[in-house]
């Protein structure tokens, strides 16, 4: 009972619920939750300070007036966890492809994303479909700014999967001319270039 108790604990009560509900029809609010708070930092980041912001913000208003406020500095780090990979990756993709030009756009240049025990490989498995009418392909930014992700991947979690095998689903489903393969290593990042980030796949083991 105590090994069943703690197995449910570890998988179901803080490992599936949350994504279950993410991939539902709350992820629209999380995803708008998230992108309020990046919003603020856009803002902060212009001189627009967090207290001056208030404790209480409708994130609507909040990225409104960061489309308004030019940034001092553009280069941000995030860190994510878990589930947190996936809603930034979701956040930053759809910056990077909608066709609009936001504080999301401005905060991603050039900035870093650690995922840490990232899960996007897997809470992404929704997303692949054989369908690639809603691929959106992103703009090829110039070096400097693209944003970056560092995906830890931990080989002995067994929610984590590294994220180059992601990639190539992503790169098999999304429409474009070239007909070489992903198998080709040295296409790799190029690749990556043109889904519209610089990736880095860090594997370790027994990592806390």
């Amino acid at each position: 009972r105590v090994l069943f108790r703690s197995l449910k604990d570890e998988l179901v009560n803080y490992g599936i619920s949350d994504a279950v509900m993410y991939l539902g029809p709350a992820g629209k609010t999380i995803r708008s939750a998230v992108r309020g708070a990046i919003c603020a930092a856009s803002l902060d980041a212009g001189g627009y300070g967090f207290a001056r912001q208030g404790l209480d913000a409708d994130y609507l208003q909040t990225c409104d007036l960061a489309q308004k406020t030019s940034i001092l500095r553009n280069r941000f780090a995030f860190v994510s966890e878990s589930l947190g990979s996936k809603i930034t990756y979701d956040l930053f993709r759809d910056a990077l492809t909608d066709g609009q030009d936001g504080p999301l756009d401005e905060l991603t240049r050039g900035s870093e994303i650690y995922m840490l025990a990232n899960q996007l490989p897997l809470l992404s498995l929704s997303d692949v479909s054989q369908d690639t009418t809603n691929t959106r392909s992103a703009p090829i930014l110039p070096d400097g700014q693209r944003p970056t992700i560092i995906a830890m991947s931990e080989v002995n979690d067994f929610l984590t999967y590294e994220i180059v095998p992601f990639l190539q689903q992503i790169w098999d489903r999304t429409e474009h001319q070239d007909t070489r393969t992903f198998d080709d290593s040295t296409l790799r990042a190029e690749i990556a270039r043109r889904i519209g980030f610089n990736v880095i796949d860090l594997r370790v083991m027994f990592a806390d």
